[in-house]
């Protein structure tokens, strides 16, 4: 006898004629195969694992076939019955089972957006170190007969001096002013929100510097991220570059004082 390897039919598909095949035809036919196996495989292995699986297949037939509920495992049959007995209840009472599917549908969509609203806030400028020591410093107005009080996320621009100078605890204070302008360069022209920002901004905050130095020496520079640099010039070494900021009724030369990688979304 070969000893290539032992004699055992190919598992896969002994496996699969189990599963189909009836009962009472199952160990008649299961012994057929194997002494034809057997037979095959004293003269060439490999054809012989090819030839059982074929065999297997040709008896994939009706007269071989379990009842449908012989295939499914007893644990989903249950499963089976209860997804019946509940198609049939949607059938009969259609009207109540509407407003049921649209009230667990409206129900799950509210709490995904709940869940979407609270992740997003949990997350909000997350990616900065120092984010549990940074605080926003928010105006209150008040109306003078007495009635609302309005919050604004803003301040008249002498408070920072002054509150730095009144609080000597704040280890940094930044200002941000944010504008909607136009720029403009040779490869593209467009509006832009442009911030303005105090001198302690990038000591607060963590943006990578993918160019040029963290310091600056007059009013006439910006920072750009990548996507920006891409955007504006077409390429990402633009340190030195220029481009114009219109501001005031006329358009002022910027120099591109370093480029940072753009934040997370």
């Amino acid at each position: 006898m070969s000893k290539h390897h032992s004699p055992t039919p190919p598992k896969l598909a002994q496996a699969f004629l189990t599963w189909f095949c009836k009962d009472g035809l199952l160990e008649e036919i299961e012994g057929d195969l194997y002494e034809e196996y057997l037979d095959r495989w004293e003269r060439h292995p490999a054809l012989a694992r090819g030839m059982y699986v074929l065999q297997v297949l040709s008896f994939f037939r009706p007269f071989a076939l379990k009842r449908f509920a012989d295939l499914i495992p007893d644990n989903n049959m249950m499963i089976l019955h209860y997804t019946k007995m509940g198609l049939r209840a949607l059938a009969r009472q259609r009207l109540t089972s509407l407003i049921n599917v649209l009230s667990l549908s409206l129900g799950i969509a509210v709490a995904v957006l709940i869940y979407l609203f609270i992740q997003n806030e949990d997350s909000f400028d997350r990616f900065h170190t120092q984010h549990e020591r940074i605080y926003r410093i928010n105006r209150m107005d008040l109306d003078p007969n007495g009635g609302m009080v309005w919050g604004i996320e803003g301040h008249p621009m002498p408070f920072v001096p002054a509150a730095a100078e009144a609080v000597p605890e704040f280890e940094a204070i930044a200002e941000v002013y944010a504008f909607d302008e136009y720029l403009r360069t040779d490869l593209w022209e467009g509006q832009q929100e442009v911030y303005a920002v105090g001198a302690d901004f990038f000591s607060m905050f963590d943006f990578a510097f993918l160019a040029g130095p963290q310091a600056f020496t007059g009013k006439d520079q910006i920072v750009i991220t990548d996507k920006m640099a891409l955007q504006y010039f077409g390429r990402a070494d633009v340190v030195g570059e220029e481009l114009d900021l219109f501001f005031d009724d006329a358009y002022y030369p910027m120099e591109v004082r370093a480029v940072v990688e753009a934040p997370p979304a």
